[in-house]
C-alpha cells in the first residue's frame, strides 16, 4: 500500500474515531411531560459532519454514492444520523483498504508527481532554480493534462499550461 492510500485510511480512521466521540454524547430529551428524540452534542456533530463531507468529497468526488449517501443521510444530531454516517465511513475504510477505490493509474501518478517535486525542491536546495523551475512545470502541465482526461476535457499535444488551465476553468 503506498503512502497516498495510507494516509486516506489513516484519516478516515480519525473520522471513525471522531464519529464514535460524537455517538457517545447521546441524551435523551425527553422528560416526564415531554416525549422528544434523543440527540448528541451539537457543535461536535457538526465539526464531525463538515470534517467527514469535505474528506469524503475529496477523495470520492461529489458524484459518488459514497458522498450522495452522506448528505442525504446525515442532516440532524440525531444519533441515527452519526450512525448513517459511521456506516459510510466505515465502508469507506474497507474499500481504501481492499483497494477498490483508488484506480492503480492514480496512485502511481500521485507517487511519481511527489518524487519530481521531492527531486525539484534538491535541485533548488543547491541552487539550480531553472531546472527546478523546468521540472515543476512539467510535472504541473502533465498533472493539468490529467485532469482534463478525467473529465473529458478536448485538449491538443501543443496546449501549454496556461491553455490547459483555461479549458478547464472553461469546463468548470
Amino acid at each position: 500500500m503506498n503512502s497516498v492510500t495510507s494516509k486516506l485510511i489513516e484519516r478516515v480512521g480519525q473520522l471513525l474515531e471522531k464519529g464514535q466521540r460524537v455517538a457517545a454524547t447521546k441524551r435523551s430529551n425527553s422528560s416526564e411531560h415531554v416525549i422528544a428524540p434523543s440527540t448528541v452534542n451539537s457543535p461536535l456533530f457538526h465539526e464531525w459532519k463538515n470534517n467527514s463531507q469535505n474528506f469524503i468529497s475529496m477523495v470520492c468526488g461529489e458524484d459518488s454514492p459514497y458522498y450522495k449517501n452522506f448528505i442525504e443521510g446525515v442532516k440532524t444530531a440525531h444519533p441515527s444520523d452519526v450512525d448513517h454516517g459511521i456506516g459510510i465511513l466505515t465502508a469507506l475504510k474497507e474499500d481504501l483498504e481492499l483497494g477498490y477505490l483508488t484506480r492503480v493509474k492514480d496512485l502511481v501518478s500521485a507517487e511519481i508527481f511527489t518524487d519530481f517535486i521531492d527531486m525539484a525542491q534538491h535541485l533548488l536546495g543547491n541552487s539550480y532554480k531553472d531546472p527546478a523551475a523546468s521540472l515543476v512545470g512539467a510535472v504541473l502541465e502533465n498533472g493539468l493534462r490529467q485532469i482534463a482526461q478525467k473529465h473529458a476535457v478536448e485538449i491538443k499535444s501543443g496546449d501549454d499550461i496556461g491553455s490547459l488551465n483555461t479549458k478547464l476553468a472553461d469546463n468548470r
